[in-house]
C-alpha cells in the first residue's frame, strides 16, 4: 500500500508532484510479487482523480514494458475515506501485460 504525503498542494507543485507519485509508484510495482496487489492513494487536491489516474496507470504500463512487471488496474468500487485517489493495481503473472 502507499499512502505517501501530499505531494501536490498547489497548482504550482503539479509537475513535481506527479513525478514523485510516477517514482513511488514505479518502486511499489517493483516489489509486487506475483499475483500482488499495490493499492495506492492520493490526497493531494491539486492532482484529480483523472490526472492521478493518468499517471498512476501510465507508469504502470511503461513499468510492465520496460521492467517485466506484467499487471492491470482493478476499477475501485468505492471510495476511501479522507483520500480523493485510490487505485488498485494488480501484478499478473503471465509474460504478458494486459491493459
Amino acid at each position: 500500500m502507499l499512502d505517501p504525503p501530499k505531494f501536490a498542494p498547489s497548482k504550482e507543485t503539479v509537475d513535481r508532484a506527479a513525478r514523485a507519485y510516477k517514482d513511488i509508484n514505479l518502486t511499489g510495482f517493483k516489489l509486487l510479487r506475483p499475483s500482488g496487489l499495490l493499492f495506492t492513494y492520493s490526497c493531494s487536491g491539486a492532482i484529480d482523480a483523472d490526472l492521478f489516474q493518468k499517471i498512476v496507470a501510465g507508469r504502470g504500463r511503461r513499468s510492465s514494458a520496460s521492467d517485466g512487471i506484467p499487471g492491470r488496474r482493478i476499477p475501485e468500487r468505492s471510495t476511501v475515506a479522507n483520500r480523493l485517489n485510490a487505485l488498485i493495481w494488480a501484478r499478473s503473472t503471465s509474460a504478458k501485460a494486459s491493459a
